[in-house]
């Protein structure tokens, strides 16, 4: 299976390089180029991702995910900005804290303070 890997060089750019593991070992297959800017960067992955996928003769599950990881991020942001949270922890809490105090009060008739005052403390969270 192979894997593209970046690293730094000497000179400060980025390479990127196909490489795979052999025993517990990196072996580089192939060394694509190297990158001064993240424009480069992203041409010399896509180019590498291409590589693979002509190598292996099948189509990456994530194509273009550099392209699609950012445009996730982007649409995720813009639906938690949306979202408005509407309080369903509260509900859960009480109708758990219900449950509890009716099982603890199962035995008895009429309502102790206890459970009063357990269901209010839970409105108060």
């Amino acid at each position: 299976m192979f894997h593209i890997r970046t690293t730094r060089t000497g000179s400060g750019s980025t390479a990127v390089q196909i490489v795979r593991y052999q025993k517990r070992e990196m072996v580089v297959v192939k060394h694509i180029g190297s990158a001064h800017d993240n424009k480069e960067l992203n041409a010399l992955k896509e180019s590498a991702a291409l590589w693979i996928e002509k190598a292996t003769k099948q189509p990456s599950l994530f194509s273009n995910a550099l392209d699609s990881a950012a445009l996730q991020l982007k649409l995720t942001t813009q639906l938690v900005e949306q979202c408005r949270y509407v309080g369903f922890r509260y509900a859960l809490v009480y109708e758990s804290l219900y449950e509890l105090c009716r099982l603890l009060m199962e035995g008895s008739k009429e309502k102790s303070k206890f459970s009063s005052v357990l269901v209010e403390s839970a409105w108060a969270c």
